[in-house]
C-alpha cells in the first residue's frame, strides 16, 4: 500500500477502508520506510478520522484510525524508537508476530496451557516489555514497558 492509498483510506470514513489502512500502519509501527512519509499529513488524518462511528461490538474500530494517529504522531515527534507507542496501541499486536520487531525471552504459562504473558525485547532498541495475553471472545494483548534495576525487571509505571 503506498502513502498516497492509505491517507486516502484512513481519511474516507469507511469502516473497511479505516480498518485495512489501520492495520496496516498498526502492523508496520516499527517500519520507518512506511510511516516517515505519512508525517506530513499528521494534521490531515487526525482531523478526518476525529468523531467516526464505526461500531465494533467487543472493541471499537476507532481503534484502528486512533492507533495510526499515534503511529504517525509518535514518528512526528521523533522521541525515541517506535517500540514506545506499543503499550497505547497493543491491544491487537500479538507478540509472536514478526512485524513487531520483537525478541521473546520467556513466554509464562497458566497451569502449563494457557499464556499469561511474555516477556518480549525490541529489536531496534532493546526495550524489554511484558505483554499479557488475553482471551475474551478474542485475542488481546496489554503491553507494559519495563525497566532493569540491578538485574531485576521492575513495571515502568
Amino acid at each position: 500500500m503506498d502513502t498516497k492509498e492509505i491517507i486516502d483510506k484512513l481519511t474516507s470514513r469507511e469502516v473497511d477502508g479505516i480498518r485495512e489502512s489501520g492495520w496496516y500502519i498498526i502492523r508496520n509501527s516499527q517500519n520507518s520506510e512506511v510511516i516517515d512519509p505519512l508525517v506530513p499529513y499528521i494534521e490531515e488524518i487526525s482531523s478526518k478520522t476525529q468523531n467516526l462511528k464505526l461500531g465494533g461490538g467487543f472493541a471499537s474500530n476507532n481503534r484502528f484510525a486512533e492507533y495510526a494517529v499515534k503511529i504517525v504522531s509518535y514518528y512526528a515527534s521523533q522521541t525515541g524508537c517506535s517500540c514506545g507507542v506499543f503499550p497505547e496501541i497493543g491491544l491487537d499486536l500479538d507478540p509472536k508476530e514478526e512485524y513487531n520487531n520483537v525478541n521473546i525471552l520467556e513466554t509464562q504459562r497458566i497451569e502449563n496451557k494457557w499464556v499469561d504473558y511474555y516477556i518480549v525485547s525490541c529489536k531496534k532498541c532493546g526495550q524489554n516489555y511484558k505483554v499479557f495475553e488475553r482471551d475474551g471472545h478474542w485475542v488481546f494483548y496489554e503491553w507494559k514497558k519495563l525497566s532493569t534495576t540491578s538485574g531485576h525487571k521492575t513495571l515502568r509505571g
